[in-house]
């Protein structure tokens, strides 16, 4: 009777593991490139179609649906330093050091301090506004994250906005 429960409840599980597979799959965009490197491996187990799926073990699939669901909690609550070359509409690319708080908002400057961005993340991909006068507060925000400068409030504008899927 027990190994029939055990069975049964094996075959519930199946149906839920699609969900968060496909509610995964819409992760990879949402993530900043240069954060995304060590999740990369992750998104690329997650099975995309049922076929795959039948293909791979429900332990298996599992074991990579917490991993990932793990690893971008942790990104969630921390704060990440990258350099990163980002693309403007108007204008050339630049190298730029960015400063992501968590997966919310991320604030880049060029390595001259004369121009900056604010990042939010989209359903297809991070979008950066130009805003130069945030330069030199953003560098400072970096440089104390760096630990190359004193402890210090940094005003940067921060809103907490919904993601539409």
């Amino acid at each position: 009777q027990e190994q029939e429960r055990l069975t049964q409840s094996l075959q519930g599980l199946s149906p839920i593991l699609n969900q968060a597979e496909e509610a995964l799959s819409k992760w990879p965009d949402r993530i900043p490139p240069s954060l995304r490197v060590a999740l990369d491996s992750g998104f690329q187990r997650l099975s995309s179609s049922a076929g795959e799926a039948r293909m791979r073990s429900d332990g298996a699939r599992l074991q990579t649906i917490i991993a990932l669901y793990s690893e971008i909690e942790k990104l969630q609550h921390e704060i990440h330093v990258t350099k990163e070359t980002l693309r403007f509409p108007a204008g050339p690319s630049r190298e730029m050091d960015v400063l992501y708080i968590g997966l919310a908002r991320g604030f880049a400057v060029s390595l001259d301090n004369h121009h900056a961005a604010l990042g939010v993340p989209s359903a297809e991909g991070w979008v950066w506004q130009p805003q130069p006068e945030l330069a030199l507060r953003i560098r400072r925000a970096i440089s104390v994250h760096r630990k190359e400068t004193t402890a210090q409030w940094v005003d940067l504008p921060f809103q907490v906005l919904e993601v539409k899927e």
